[in-house]
């Protein structure tokens, strides 16, 4: 962290994570209600939130599982070990 000295530095990192985390909804909004179809887009853009929320909530459930049975600082290690393994299927699905 930048400014983890002190609690403005805090507030505004975490400001920018935010951000970031709430602007990518409108743009994946506007790209699925132009591929999907028109009779279903309603349905197939709940469906995907469920689905996305669903697996948003694992992160939470996973670092707090771990980090009662070993400690904070493994379980985010071991989360940040996941988010790498994410990483080459990423890769995969944006050349396609």
């Amino acid at each position: 962290m930048l400014w983890a000295g002190s609690v403005i530095g805090l507030g505004i990192e975490l400001f920018i994570f935010a951000v970031g985390l709430t602007t990518i909804w409108p743009v994946m909004y506007i790209y699925l209600v132009d591929v999907l179809a028109d009779e279903t887009v309603g349905s197939d853009l709940g469906a995907l939130r469920a689905v996305c929320f669903t697996i948003d909530s694992l992160g939470p459930v996973y670092v707090g599982t771990a980090a009662t049975r070993l400690a904070y600082t493994a379980s985010f290690a071991s989360l940040l070990f996941y988010f790498g393994l994410a990483v080459p299927p990423l890769i995969w699905l944006a050349d396609r």
